[in-house]
Parts: C-alpha cells; sequence; structure tokens
C-alpha cells in the first residue's frame, strides 16, 4: 500500500472513530434513568468481551496473551486509567452536557495529545516550530471555551461539571499515548482488549464498595439495555480499533486532530433528536473545528522544509 493510500484510510477511520464516539454522548443521553455505574460498567464489559472474541483489533497475539494481561500491574494501571476517563466523560456529560463534554474532549486531542507526545517523545517536532499549529490551537481552544463558558440552555454551567470537564483532557492525553506506545510492542487490540475488562472489574467492586448493591436493583427497558450493548460495541471496539489502526498506520496526530470532529458531529446529532443546544455552540463549535484543521494542516512548505533538512 502506498505512503497516499494508507493516509487516506487512516483518515477514514480517525473520521468514523470520531463520529462513532460523538453518538456515545447522544447515546448517554438516551438513558437518563440508568445507574451511573451500569452505565460505566456494561459497556466495558462488552467491548472487552468483543475484542476477546474477534477481529478487528486482534490481528496479532491471542486470547491467553490479552488475559494474561489482566493479571499484570501495567494491566491494573491501565484499566484503572481508562475506568477514571469514563467515569469523567459520563459525569462531565450529566453535568455540563453532550456539547460542552465533547468540546474538551477536542482540546484533549487537538492540544493536550500532541503535546505530551513531543514531551516525552519528541516525534513531530517540525509542527511545533510551525506557526500555523499554534494559530490552530489558539482558535481551537477559543471556540471551546467560548461555547462553554455560554453555559447550557437550562442554565451556567455549574461547579460541578466544570470540576468534571477540567480533568477530562488530561486523562483523554495520558490514555490515548500509553495505549499507543504499549501498542508498537504488541497487539493494540489484547492491550485495549485487557483495558476494557479491568476497567469493568474494577467499576464492579468500586460501585459496589461505595453505593452497595442498590444500583444492581435498578430495573431497565430492554431499550436500555440494547442501548449499552450499541454503546459498547461502537464506543469501545470499532471506535477504539479504528482509532488505533489509524494511529499505526501514520502517526497518533492524524487520528487525534480528526476527533476535532466530533463536538460537530455531537451537535448535529443532539439537534436532530431535539435536545437542547447552548446559543454560542453554533460558533465556538465551528471555530473549535477551523482551529483544529489549521492546527493539524502545516504549510506544504513547512513539510518541505522538514524534508530537506532530513536530507541535509
Amino acid at each position: 500500500m502506498s505512503r497516499g493510500s494508507a493516509r487516506t484510510l487512516a483518515g477514514l477511520a480517525g473520521g468514523l472513530a470520531a463520529f462513532i464516539w460523538a453518538s456515545y454522548y447522544v447515546l448517554l443521553l438516551l438513558l437518563p434513568g440508568a445507574p451511573d455505574a451500569t452505565v460505566i460498567v456494561v459497556p466495558f464489559a462488552v467491548g472487552g468481551l468483543a475484542f476477546l472474541a474477534g477481529i478487528p483489533g486482534r490481528t496479532s497475539g491471542s486470547r491467553s496473551t490479552l488475559l494474561r494481561r489482566l493479571l499484570t500491574v501495567r494491566g491494573l494501571l491501565q484499566g484503572g486509567l481508562f475506568l477514571l476517563l469514563q467515569l469523567d466523560v459520563v459525569l462531565a456529560t450529566r453535568w455540563a452536557g453532550a456539547v460542552d463534554a465533547s468540546l474538551v474532549t477536542l482540546l484533549a486531542d487537538v492540544v493536550a495529545t500532541p503535546l505530551l507526545v513531543f514531551a516525552l517523545f519528541r516525534e513531530d517536532t517540525e509542527r511545533f516550530r510551525s506557526l500555523s499549529f499554534w494559530l490552530g490551537v489558539v482558535i481551537a481552544a477559543g471556540g471551546s471555551v467560548g461555547a462553554i463558558a455560554g453555559g447550557r440552555s437550562g442554565g451556567p454551567l455549574s461547579l460541578a461539571g466544570l470540576l468534571a470537564l477540567i480533568p477530562l483532557p488530561f486523562l483523554v492525553a495520558v490514555f490515548f499515548v500509553w495505549v499507543n506506545q504499549e501498542g508498537r510492542r504488541t497487539s493494540v487490540g489484547d492491550v485495549l482488549g485487557a483495558s476494557a475488562l479491568m476497567a469493568a472489574l474494577l467499576g464492579t467492586a468500586g460501585a459496589l464498595a461505595v453505593l452497595g448493591t442498590a444500583w444492581l436493583a435498578v430495573p431497565l427497558a430492554p431499550v436500555d439495555w440494547l442501548v449499552l450493548v450499541v454503546m459498547g460495541l461502537s464506543s469501545f471496539y470499532l471506535a477504539q480499533w479504528a482509532y488505533f489502526w489509524a494511529a499505526g498506520k501514520t502517526t497518533i496526530l492524524i487520528p487525534a486532530v480528526l476527533q476535532s470532529l466530533i463536538p460537530v458531529f455531537t451537535l448535529l446529532l443532539v439537534t436532530a433528536l431535539r435536545f437542547p443546544v447552548p446559543p454560542l455552540a453554533w460558533l465556538g463549535v465551528p471555530l473549535a473545528f477551523v482551529g483544529s484543521a489549521i492546527a493539524v494542516l502545516a504549510p506544504p512548505s513547512e513539510g518541505a522544509q522538514g524534508e530537506e533538512q532530513k536530507k541535509g
């Protein structure tokens, strides 16, 4: 496969991941009566079992490799981080709204992930020297902050919503960069499957310890269970595989920045389903998307300069 074809397929996979993850925020809004513990644990278990059962995602390795990761300290830490990340996503969506949560996730992909990759591994140094990259970052951040500052349609952003949003970019960046590095040494499907299963186990244990068994007794309609299974197969299986497959074909910055499409898709989906949308989101989301595109698409002259430096 040529380099151009690989980049095109990686772009399509990254865009697919963005659309699927945008649907997660909307699906979550369809479960107002489901306990948070159930919303977190069930999709994790479904996604982890899907990786354990088949492909895509497990192109190498074996089921025993995935299960052995559950018994390692690294598997425990990755599962714990995955659980903490998803708990924050659920709380941020509940308390701040789907659009606001997706906008902050955009900051994780466009700003926090590239900075972490550069700080730890010194990758994509040419991009960090590019004025267009930093201009795009400023525009994306300004659009996100502006939309969030506008508050939800039901009132201003609450303190609880703000506290849920603040750590989200850092949790997303650390987890995805960590998994990407692990995937260079072993099957990324084994890493993701083990992380999801460990998160489900830790989430169940934590919920039982803190909440008791009350959350298990909350009745859910068949359609609610269907939504939970769809969330697991889409956001915790297919989207995860598509994202890291794209990262493996190119670099993690390509699918990361393509996640700037998440708030765009989220805004369109919540509007189509007649959920309330903050008025400033219609300004902030396009600005965030444009800034993300500028940050990723460095001018060709800069890319050419980078190639000349390598030749010299």
